[in-house]
C-alpha cells in the first residue's frame, strides 16, 4: 500500500492582490496582545495560503487607541527615546505621555517590533496599520485647552503665517477676536518664561496696535530665542494676511523678513569662530 502524498502549495504574486481589511476596537485591550493579533494579520501568518517571501498581509484599521490597557506601572515607568542627532539631544516620554499626544504611535512602534526584520517586514512597517483616535476622547486638543480657560470656535476664519528662525519653526493661526495668545497648548506667559522673549515674540501685534486679538500657534525645535523670533516673523505674516495696510509699517521695521543670522561655528585651532589662543613666544 503507497503512502498518501501531500502537494506543497505555493502562492502566485497575483494573489498578493486579494486582501482584506480588519477592523479591530482598543478600548481596554492590552498593548502586547493586540500588537501581536495585528502583527499576524499584517503579515498574513493567519492565513491558509501563507508564503513568506511575498505580502500576504491583509489591511487593519484599528479605533480608540488611546483607550489601550497596559498592565502594572507601565504607565509611568515605560519610556519611549529618540535623539536629535546633536549633543545633547536626547528626548524621553513616559507611556502615558506618549499615549495623550500620539497614541497611534505606541500601537506602531509595538507591531513594527513584532514585524519580521527583511524586505517585507520593512515595507509592511511602513504604513502597518490606520490608527484613528475616537472622536469623544476625553483627551481631544481641543478640551485641554478648555480645561485652561482657552474657547476655541471651531468654524472660526482664521489668518495663517509661517514664521523661521535658527532651528525654529512657528505656525501661527490669527483670529479676528478678541482673545489670549496660546503657544503649544499654553498661555503665553506660561510657555516664556524670560519677559524679553514674550516681548520679541508679540512685537508685531503692538506695532499694528490691534490689541489683544486671539492667536493659536504651534512651535518647534530651536530654544527660547529662536522661538520667540519664529513667532515674531508668523504673526507678521498673518497681520499682513489679515490687513494689508499694516504691510508697509511692518516691512519698514523689518518683521516680514525672516533673520537668516545664525552663530558661526568653531574653526579648527581656535577657541571659537574666530578668537585664537593665547600666543606665548616660548
Amino acid at each position: 500500500m503507497s503512502e498518501p502524498s501531500f502537494r506543497t502549495h505555493v502562492a502566485k504574486r497575483a494573489q498578493q492582490q486579494d486582501k482584506q481589511w480588519h477592523v479591530l476596537d482598543a478600548t481596554d485591550q492590552t498593548l502586547g496582545r493586540l500588537a501581536s493579533r495585528i502583527a499576524g494579520i499584517l503579515s498574513g501568518k493567519r492565513r491558509a495560503d501563507f508564503s513568506p517571501n511575498l505580502d500576504m498581509g491583509d489591511f487593519v484599521v484599528v479605533v480608540n487607541a488611546e483607550r489601550i490597557a497596559v498592565t502594572g506601572r507601565k504607565r509611568e515607568q515605560k519610556m519611549y527615546y529618540r535623539h536629535s542627532g546633536y549633543p545633547g539631544g536626547l528626548r524621553e516620554k513616559t507611556l502615558q505621555t506618549q499615549l495623550d499626544e500620539h497614541p497611534d504611535r505606541v500601537l506602531r512602534l509595538a507591531v513594527k517590533g513584532m514585524l519580521p526584520r527583511n524586505k517585507i517586514g520593512r515595507r509592511v512597517a511602513a504604513t502597518p496599520a490606520r490608527v484613528r483616535r475616537s472622536r469623544a476622547s476625553a483627551r481631544c486638543p481641543a478640551e485641554q485647552l478648555q480645561r485652561r480657560g482657552i474657547t476655541l470656535a471651531p468654524d472660526e476664519k482664521y489668518f495663517y503665517g509661517t514664521g523661521r528662525r535658527k532651528q525654529a519653526s512657528a505656525r501661527v493661526r490669527l483670529f479676528a477676536s478678541k482673545g489670549n495668545v496660546v503657544v503649544n497648548g499654553k498661555r503665553l506667559d506660561e510657555y516664556f518664561s524670560v519677559p524679553m522673549d514674550r516681548i520679541v515674540a508679540t512685537e508685531p501685534l503692538r506695532l499694528c496696535d490691534v490689541g489683544q486679538l486671539r492667536a493659536t500657534i504651534k512651535v518647534s525645535g530651536g530654544g527660547n530665542s529662536g522661538q520667540a523670533g519664529a513667532i515674531r516673523l508668523g504673526l507678521a505674516r498673518a497681520l499682513n494676511a489679515f490687513n494689508p495696510e499694516f504691510r508697509p509699517l511692518l516691512k519698514s521695521a523689518g518683521m516680514l523678513t525672516r533673520d537668516a543670522r545664525v552663530k558661526e561655528r568653531k574653526k579648527p585651532g581656535l577657541k571659537r569662530a574666530r578668537k585664537a589662543p593665547q600666543f606665548t613666544k616660548r
